[in-house]
């Protein structure tokens, strides 16, 4: 290794080699982005640079953070819980589909980076003011996630040239005794993913999550009769109340 080599080397941050690597997708795409070519750019030996990357996946997982950081955030109180998911993962939904190679790379590997983790912390957030907290939220989060990555991949699959058409030759030709419902809808089944469908669709999660968590907040229902003035009728009877309760007034058979 030469001495400038070897200055470049020791100089080098992984900030420096992430910069580098944004370099090179913009002037050539994901499918530029190889690790000889970024040692090139950085002017160090190939070796060097997995001291500041684990392999290509972190540094590809750190370009994706890099794009997240540009997500349209709400101001903390100014909207309610509900309005704050739908506008993160709305701002999510937009984001990924000016950024299509972020998108799979979100959908391939954990994208672990103070800007996911941001909007994750405004998310969480959210759905503790709702009620959902612990592994509900967690098990929430994925679910709103996995439906905008997977939106967003459907939406930019189905804009290629001529996807719209052959899906539709295919509808026309099933028989309708079979797939009357399908026949009803016809293009508009065809057309869900656009935007529109995506917003109804996020509209129909977080519509769910508001009705679990005010169920759990209202406790489930009691098993058996209900009550009835402080006890249960039993064989034309008023069951004693439970210790601690007050009897207002009963009618017995």
């Amino acid at each position: 290794m030469s001495r400038a080599a070897r200055s470049a080397a020791g100089e080098l941050t992984r900030q420096d080699v992430i910069d580098a690597a944004a370099g090179l997708v913009a002037e050539r795409g994901y499918a530029g982005l190889t690790m000889r070519a970024l040692a090139q750019r950085c002017g160090v030996p190939t070796m060097t640079l997995y001291r500041h990357v684990r392999d290509k996946e972190d540094l590809l997982g750190a370009l994706a953070d890099r794009v997240l950081d540009e997500l349209q955030l709400p101001e903390p109180g100014t909207v309610t819980w509900q309005e704050e998911l739908a506008a993160v993962f709305g701002s999510v939904h937009d984001l990924l589909l000016k950024h299509p190679d972020v998108a799979v790379i979100a959908a391939r590997q954990p994208v672990a980076g103070e800007a996911a983790y941001r909007g994750a912390e405004v998310v969480l957030d959210a759905l503790r003011r709702g009620g959902i907290e612990g592994e509900p939220a967690a098990s929430a989060f994925a679910a709103l996630f996995a439906y905008t990555i997977g939106f967003v991949q459907q939406q930019l699959l189905s804009s290629a040239p001529g996807s719209l058409g052959r899906r539709h030759e295919v509808l026309e030709r099933l028989p309708r005794d079979n797939f009357d419902n399908l026949s009803r809808l016809g293009a508009v089944f065809l057309l869900r993913s656009s935007d529109r469908h995506f917003q109804d669709g996020l509209d129909l999660i977080i519509s769910g999550l508001e009705s679990k968590a005010r169920t759990r907040a209202e406790g489930p229902l009691p098993a058996g009769p209900l009550p009835a003035a402080g006890g249960l009728v039993q064989q034309g009877r008023l069951s004693p109340a439970a210790p601690g309760r007050k009897i207002t007034g009963a009618i017995t058979a």
